[in-house]
């Protein structure tokens, strides 16, 4: 019923709406968002919503009124953030709706959980000027769900093999190429760089992302700064940025064996440390918009894992392709039929790291994210921002997917607190 009443609420609308996915009003509903996700649910509510407003959702009848509104949210522990995906106003200009996909997370003992709802939000240009809301209409739509993959896809067969082709040694650091066997397909190129005349304090793992300017160097100067606070560095090419038979092609139903090979070889990466005279069991990954993912996951096969840095990534892929609104992915959508759509979700969702993180743990998170976003929303992020159940924090920047130097500054940062507290203990 609730579905048809959304659907009715567009129809009956559409024919005297004239401008259709009108700035002013999907800046409006995002600047709700914004105050709602900020100052709470009840705060947003109580400076957006008109006196007579009505509420059409999860409750058996209508809540009628600003009033029994704001009582039924007053104590609400629940956080929300939606975004708007598109809008109509009408030829006067006084009065429109807007749409889009709403998250609602809340606690379950010590976990989190989540729901989600399309809504339909209608406004109106009150005397003053401001837009008010005067219906809510909501209807709860539910994403397939999924099991982590087991920890034995990740186990290790051969014994790791490295090669050095060449060593830089620098005033305040040695920076080494080198090569691994990887356990599942081809050789690893890495790089290690590791501080001269002091004592290491921490590890840090870098994963790359997807792209052309993307590859085990594109750190190199931030493992150099880190370097001289007594911090050793390794980063490795992805598998599907390397040469010969190292090489997966990714796309498709290959992406699952890319990840899973780069993890495997993360995992054997540990092994490699004392051959290099790094013996620091505090490891610190960092993980860049693809390598997100990777570094999210990583705990979940070994313990060791403690610290991440999520940069421009989220770790909650399958529902990002889902409900992601960046044009690249709505594109995708259109172009690929449902059945080949959800067999590559199946094939991959496994692997996705909030299907444990939602879970209390003691892992500690800092998230890194673009205003400007040309690949993530910044719905895209909170939605996996705050299903991460963890101590957390996020730093927003206006940058674009790459970020800026103010973020390379904030990580190191970072690092080298986290580098200094274990050293404390």
């Amino acid at each position: 019923m609730k579905k048809i009443i959304y659907i009715l609420s567009i129809l009956i609308c559409h024919k005297s709406f004239a401008q259709k996915n009108d700035g002013e009003l999907l800046n409006v509903d995002k600047e709700f968002a914004a105050m709602s996700y900020k100052l709470g649910v009840a705060n947003a509510f109580e400076k957006f919503l008109a006196e007579d407003a009505v509420f059409l959702s999860s409750t058996p009848l209508p809540v009628e009124g600003k009033n029994n509104f704001m009582k039924m949210f007053a104590k609400t522990k629940s956080t929300v953030i939606w975004q708007p995906t598109g809008s109509f106003k009408d030829k006067s200009a006084t009065s429109g709706y807007t749409y889009g996909l709403s998250k609602w997370i809340y606690r379950i003992d010590d976990s989190l959980a989540c729901s989600y709802y399309v809504y339909n939000t209608n406004w109106i240009k009150d005397d003053a000027g401001q837009w008010k809301v005067t219906t809510d209409i909501g209807s709860e739509i539910s994403l397939k769900s999924h099991s982590l993959v087991s920890k034995n896809n990740f186990k290790i067969s051969k014994r790791v093999n490295s090669s050095i082709s060449k060593t830089i040694k620098d005033k305040k650091w040695t920076t080494v190429y080198l090569t691994f066997e990887s356990d599942r397909k081809g050789f690893v190129p890495a790089i290690i760089v590791k501080p001269n005349g002091k004592e290491i304090k921490a590890v840090a793992f870098y994963q790359h992302g997807i792209g052309d300017e993307y590859n085990k160097e594109y750190f190199l100067d931030e493992a150099k700064a880190l370097a001289e606070h007594g911090i050793a560095t390794l980063v490795i090419d992805a598998p599907f940025i390397r040469k010969g038979d190292s090489f997966i092609e990714s796309g498709g139903m290959k992406d699952a064996e890319i990840f899973e090979n780069n993890c495997v070889e993360w995992l054997q990466a540990i092994d490699i440390l004392p051959d290099f005279n790094i013996r620091s069991k505090n490891i610190i990954f960092v993980g860049q918009s693809y390598g997100a993912r990777v570094a999210a996951f990583m705990p979940y096969l070994d313990a060791r894992f403690k610290k991440v840095i999520v940069v421009s990534g989220i770790h909650n892929y399958a529902e990002w392709l889902q409900t992601t609104t960046v044009n690249q992915i709505t594109e995708l959508r259109k172009v690929i039929s449902p059945q080949d759509f959800n067999k590559y979700i199946s094939t991959i969702a496994g692997y996705d790291a909030s299907l444990y993180l939602n879970k209390k743990n003691d892992l500690d998170f800092y998230f890194q994210a673009g205003t400007n976003d040309e690949t993530l929303s910044e719905y895209d992020i909170l939605s996996c921002y705050e299903m991460t159940n963890s101590t957390k924090r996020i730093s927003w920047y206006n940058a674009s997917h790459n970020l800026n130097k103010q973020a390379k500054l904030d990580r190191i940062e970072q690092i080298v607190k986290w580098a200094n507290e274990n050293t404390s203990h």
